[in-house]
């Protein structure tokens, strides 16, 4: 699956085919968000949860590769 055909698809698939399929690479905290890093074939996948919840609202491909400094120390 490429980056178009993954972004078609709904919140909730995207969750599911990233911790299915997907790498875990790192995680940050950014205000109330945990953000997990992923790699999914050729691109970068984060899901932003908010913190001390388990609630999803986000699940977004890594357009902007200096984000990725934000997780370098903690790969």
């Amino acid at each position: 699956m490429n980056e178009i055909e993954f972004l078609k698809l709904g919140l909730q698939d995207r969750f599911e085919r990233t911790r299915k399929e997907g790498r875990y690479v790192a995680s940050r905290i950014f205000r109330s968000y945990e953000i997990h890093l992923y790699q999914c074939g050729k691109f970068y996948v984060e899901i932003w949860q908010k913190v001390g919840l388990n609630l999803v609202h986000f699940v977004e491909v890594l357009k902007n590769e200096q984000a990725l400094d934000e997780y370098v120390g903690k790969m």
